[in-house]
């Protein structure tokens, strides 16, 4: 029973201490300013068949990040919403990074159909290990999966510019001010 005991007490350390954190959701929105986001170099590209990716690591990134839940399409129903918010982020033409990451594979039907079907001719990283939401914190709401991040990969911004536009300012604004050469 000592042993058993022992055992678990160890293996428990030992996860705690691997510096490896699975799935850390958290309802207050404030918990992730300031925290640093690891984006792995291993998403696969995807934007309608054609080859995509991050094009500079060290500079801002407006991350889109959706949680399929095990629904591509449902996951995917608010990209129409984002149409607008491309062209107002493409027209400003910044040195930041609008970057959508999916928790599917890049070969995914589900994604590929959905994409057509909208006409979403944007860059999509696919993120088939779950990296993203694996390394990070994330709201608890899924809704709230939008971040700005600095050249060090730190969240500035969470929330979603599609709920009003006052939000979508906030990203806007602190993008505009901070569009410096990394």
């Amino acid at each position: 029973m000592r042993f058993t005991a022992s055992i678990l007490c160890v293996l428990f350390v030992g996860l705690a201490c691997s510096g490896e954190q699975y799935n850390r959701k958290t309802a207050d929105i404030h918990d992730i300013i300031g925290e640093t986001y690891r984006l792995s170099t291993s998403y696969e590209r995807s934007r309608l068949n054609k080859d995509t990716g991050i094009r500079n690591p060290n500079t801002n990134k407006w991350i889109v990040y959706f949680n399929r839940n095990g629904c591509t399409p449902c996951a995917l129903k608010s990209l129409k919403h984002w149409k607008d918010i491309i062209a107002d982020f493409d027209s400003l033409r910044l040195k930041a990074e609008l970057i959508f990451i999916i928790n599917a594979a890049a070969d995914d039907e589900d994604l590929t159909k959905v994409l057509e079907q909208e006409a979403f001719d944007y860059p999509i990283l696919c993120d088939e290990q779950g990296e993203f939401e694996r390394y990070n914190l994330l709201p608890a709401n899924d809704l709230l999966n939008t971040f700005v991040l600095d050249g060090n990969n730190v969240v500035r911004i969470v929330g979603t510019p599609l709920i009003s536009d006052k939000m979508k300012n906030v990203f806007f604004n602190y993008l505009i001010a901070n569009d410096v050469e990394p």
